[in-house]
C-alpha cells in the first residue's frame, strides 16, 4: 500500500501529530509511507518514512497556512498530483482535510477528533475561527469516502453534528518504549526545580495547552482547596501558555489571590525527551477539562490515576473508581474532595495507577493500534476497489 498522511503541522508532542508519527513509523515497515505537512520539527532521521515539507509561493507563516492554504493549494502547486500516486490519504483536521476536499484521491479517509464549542472561548477572534473549523471539518467529512472516529465518544458526536455513520478505532495510544516505567525515572525532572524543594512534595501533575477549554482556572481552585489540608503538594502544569496570555495572566492573579505562588508551576513546552519524567515523578493526573475528543492516558504507563470531569470521552478512559475518578456537573469541590483521597490513600492511588496500567497496555499500545489500523486499511481499499468495479460494470 501506498499511504499517505497529511496534517497541517508534524510536531513533537502535539496530540494529532503525535498519533501520525507513531502510526507512520510503525506502518513504514510494511507499506510506502508519506507524511505531508507545512511545518515540523522532525528531521528525514527521525523518521523511517518519507517526510514531504509543503513549500508555497504565499510563505508557511501559520496564519496563512490557515486561512490561504484551503483555497490555493487544491488549484496550484504540486500537491494535487502528488497525491494522487497514493492509495489512501488519511487527514486529520483542518487546513488538510478541507484542502483535499475537491481533489481526486483513490481513496480518502478524514480522521475526526470532534472540536470545542466556539461559547468557550472569550476572544471573539477564538469565537469566529472555531466556528469556522468546524464547519469546514463538516463539509470535508461530508465529502470524504470514509470517517473515522478515535473512539465512541466521537462516533457518536459525528452522528449528531454530522449525520454520518463514521468507524471507531482507538488511535490516541501510548508509546510504552519511550514511557517505560522500568525505565524512565523522576530524576531528571526533581534536579529541575531546586528551589521548589519538590523531591519531598506529592505531584499533581496537568499536560496540555493552557487555554480556557482546559479550565485550569477550576483545577488551581480545587489544587488550592486541598492545599489547606495537606502542605506538602505541588501542581505541575506542563504545556503553551505563551500563546494564550490573556488567560495565563488571569491564571497568575488567581493563584496570587489564593496566596499558592509557591506550590503551582508552569513549566512551558517541555523536550520530548523530558516529558515522560513528568509523568514518572507525579503522585496523580489531574485535567478539569471542559472538553475531550480523547483523553490521553500516558499517566497509566507509570502507574498513576486520573482524575477528571465527566465530559466527552473521558469515560472511554478512566473507569470511575477502578482507574481513576470522573467528577460529575463540573464540581470543583468533589473534584477537590477525591483529589486529597487519591494524595491521601497511597494503597488506593497505586491500585488505580495498576489498573490503569493494564488497560492502557491493552488498548492503547500504539504497536496494537498500528496493527489494527493497518488492516482497517487493507480492508478499506478492497472494498473501495470492488464499488468501482461495479461501477465500471454497471456503465
Amino acid at each position: 500500500m501506498n499511504i499517505a498522511f497529511f496534517h497541517h503541522t508534524l510536531r513533537l508532542g502535539s496530540g494529532i501529530d503525535t498519533v501520525i508519527y507513531e502510526l507512520a513509523n510503525r506502518l513504514a515497515k510494511y507499506e510506502d509511507v508519506t507524511v505531508f505537512c507545512f511545518k515540523t520539527n522532525y528531521t528525514e532521521k527521525d523518521c523511517n518514512f518519507h517526510l514531504q515539507k509543503i513549500r508555497s509561493s504565499f510563505g508557511n507563516t501559520t496564519t496563512k497556512i490557515m486561512v490561504l492554504s484551503p483555497f490555493i493549494l487544491d488549484k496550484f502547486g504540486t500537491l494535487k498530483s502528488d497525491l494522487k500516486r497514493f492509495d489512501i490519504v488519511n487527514t486529520h483536521h483542518y487546513p488538510a482535510s478541507y484542502i483535499i476536499r475537491n481533489m481526486k484521491v483513490p481513496l480518502h479517509i478524514v480522521t475526526e477528533w470532534s472540536a470545542v464549542q466556539p461559547s468557550m472561548f472569550s476572544s471573539i477572534k477564538e469565537k469566529l475561527y472555531v466556528k469556522w473549523t468546524r464547519h469546514a471539518n463538516r463539509v470535508s467529512a461530508e465529502k470524504a469516502d470514509v470517517v473515522l472516529a478515535p473512539c465512541e465518544f466521537v462516533k457518536n458526536w459525528i452522528l449528531q453534528n454530522y449525520s454520518i455513520h463514521a468507524i471507531t478505532m482507538f488511535l490516541d495510544g501510548v508509546n510504552f518504549t519511550i514511557f517505560n516505567k522500568n525505565k524512565v525515572t523522576a530524576d531528571r525532572i526533581l534536579k529541575l526545580y531546586p528551589n521548589r524543594d519538590i523531591e519531598k512534595k506529592k505531584i499533581i501533575l496537568f499536560v496540555g495547552r493552557i487555554t480556557e477549554s482546559k479550565n485550569i482556572h477550576s483545577l488551581i481552585e480545587a489544587f488550592s482547596l486541598v492545599k489547606q489540608k495537606i502542605s506538602d503538594i505541588i501542581l505541575l502544569l506542563v504545556g503553551d501558555y505563551e500563546s494564550y496570555t490573556a488567560y495565563y495572566m488571569r491564571l497568575l492573579k488567581l493563584i496570587k489571590a489564593k496566596n499558592i505562588q509557591d506550590d503551582v508551576i508552569f513549566t512551558g513546552i517541555v523536550s520530548w525527551e523530558d516529558l515522560p519524567s513528568y509523568f514518572a515523578a507525579c503522585t496523580i493526573y489531574a485535567t478539569c477539562s471542559l472538553w475531550e475528543g480523547f483523553l490521553r492516558a500516558e499517566s497509566f504507563a507509570f502507574n498513576k490515576p486520573i482524575i477528571c470531569f465527566n465530559i466527552g470521552a473521558n469515560s472511554e478512559t478512566v473507569h470511575d473508581g477502578e482507574t481513576g475518578f470522573m467528577i460529575d456537573d463540573l464540581n470543583v469541590d468533589r473534584f477537590a474532595e477525591r483529589m486529597y483521597d487519591l494524595l491521601t490513600n497511597d494503597a488506593l492511588a497505586n491500585k488505580m495507577g495498576e489498573n490503569g496500567y493494564h488497560w492502557a497496555k491493552n488498548n492503547l499500545d500504539f504497536d496494537s493500534i498500528s496493527k489494527r489500523f493497518r488492516t482497517f486499511c487493507q480492508s478499506e481499499i478492497r472494498d473501495h476497489k470492488h464499488v468501482a468495479a461495479n461501477k465500471s460494470f454497471d456503465t
